[in-house]
């Protein structure tokens, strides 16, 4: 796992940080009194910056599984913020300096840039993506430390002990939390809870829980650590931590894929065509950029695909109907045979303008189940990226001439009528 400068500095413990008079207070000696104290103190930050090592196994007669997950949460007053996840999911941060947000996918090279001015003060709820899961949990992590007292009636404390993080010792009071302390808990359930809380700072550096029970009928066994090798509350943050500066492998782009586009094999919304070479059945190569400044329809298809052959006569006849307006169709086969989808299309009586693509145009957009219809604006950016595939298993066309005409408001003439809202289609 590659971390980002932030995380690699936030990795490094730091002796003492965010010391304050109110750290250097007495400790109670109640267990449940010293988490509720410690969680007050989280509550009350008014600015933080945490990083967290959560290393998780869960096991049981039919999975072994074991992740980890890679935490930064940094917050200040003026809506500056960063927060970035990096595990099983993908690596992903949101970070702004109060006037510009920016969203970066590492996996994906990508990011975009937008004014917190224009961005909608309300925005509709909508399904995460696996790429954003890491950003929910960093945007938690303080949340989750404020309320870590809220589940338990009562806690044990142990014996002062020593905790080596990093090269750096800590003197560590240590809360142990059984199932009997907590406030709920099922009736087959085990939970252990040991909790090392750094003296000086009053801040929880070290989680280690032992849980087991039933799930589906079936028992299972997890073990978590997490480690918060650095806290900083209510200190001066670095100006640096709330700007993003892009990597020289990525580049920006208008937008993101949604979670359903993401889910569906959509790779490239947002972003530029890639610099496709199209190759005729007589070897004639076309590039992509000829078509600049035409919205383009590009149709990925095979002849073992039902869906997608079912689906081109509505594509011959949108082509033939868009020709006059702007919009370009090409019809991309991915047939292991360069002349069976030709001969198809022939035997059809198909006007299409179809290229084979023998692995180099997949490898460029990227493998995603078929059928795939992408959107290329004027200026070549890819404005949709999908399966428009209705409940029934066919073209759902009313949707792609909708999406066609948002492209291009002059390919409005081409909608059939108005496109009903479908939540099992990309909505963009």
């Amino acid at each position: 796992m590659k971390l980002s400068p932030f995380l690699l500095t936030a990795m490094i413990a730091v002796p003492a940080a965010g010391v304050s008079a109110q750290a250097a207070s007495p400790l109670p000696l109640d267990g449940l009194e010293l988490l509720q104290k410690v969680a007050q103190r989280y509550r009350d930050a008014k600015s933080y910056s945490i990083a967290s090592i959560e290393e998780r196994s869960m096991k049981s007669e039919y999975v072994r599984q074991w992740t980890r997950t890679v935490l930064l949460a940094a917050e200040e007053p003026g809506g500056r913020l960063h927060f970035e996840g990096r595990g099983q999911f993908g690596d992903a941060e949101k970070i702004s300096d109060g006037r510009t947000v920016w969203n970066y996918r590492a996996t994906e090279h990508r990011y975009t840039m937008q004014a917190v001015a224009e961005i909608p003060a309300a925005k509709k709820p909508s399904p995460v993506g696996f790429s954003e899961m890491g950003i929910m949990q960093a945007q938690g992590l303080r949340n989750l430390l404020a309320r870590s007292a809220e589940s338990i009636n009562s806690a044990q404390r142990l014996p002062d002990a020593q905790l080596v993080l990093n090269g750096h010792r800590y003197s560590c009071a240590v809360v142990h939390v059984r199932r009997s302390d907590l406030k709920r808990a099922g009736p087959d359930e085990k939970f252990d809870r040991t909790i090392w809380i750094d003296k000086g700072t009053q801040t929880i550096l070290k989680v280690e829980e032992h849980s087991s029970g039933r799930l589906n009928g079936v028992e299972q066994e997890s073990e978590v650590t997490t480690l918060y090798p650095r806290t900083i509350l209510d200190s001066p943050l670095p100006d640096s931590l709330f700007v993003f500066s892009a990597p020289a492998d990525a580049h920006q782009v208008k937008e993101l894929p949604t979670a359903r586009e993401e889910a569906l094999g959509a790779t490239l919304i947002g972003d530029r065509v890639p610099p496709l070479k199209l190759k005729a059945a007589d070897g004639t190569v076309t590039p992509i950029e000829s078509f600049r400044g035409k919205t383009v329809l590009i149709d990925l298809w095979a002849t073992w695909c039902a869906p997608c052959v079912a689906a081109l006569p509505q594509m011959a006849k949108l082509a033939q109907e868009g020709k006059d307006k702007g919009l370009v169709l090409i019809a991309i086969d991915r047939d292991q045979d360069a002349i069976k989808a030709a001969a198809y299309l022939k035997e059809k009586g198909l006007a299409l303008t179809n290229f084979h693509d023998d692995g180099h145009i997949e490898a460029q957009l990227g493998s995603s189940p078929l059928p795939r219809d992408l959107i290329i604006d004027k200026e070549g950016w890819v404005v949709a990226d999908g399966q428009w595939v209705a409940r029934d298993g066919q073209l759902d066309e009313n949707q792609l001439r909708a999406r066609l005409a948002e492209a291009d408001p002059a390919l409005k003439d081409l909608l059939l009528q108005p496109a009903a809202a479908n939540p099992g289609l990309p909505s963009k």
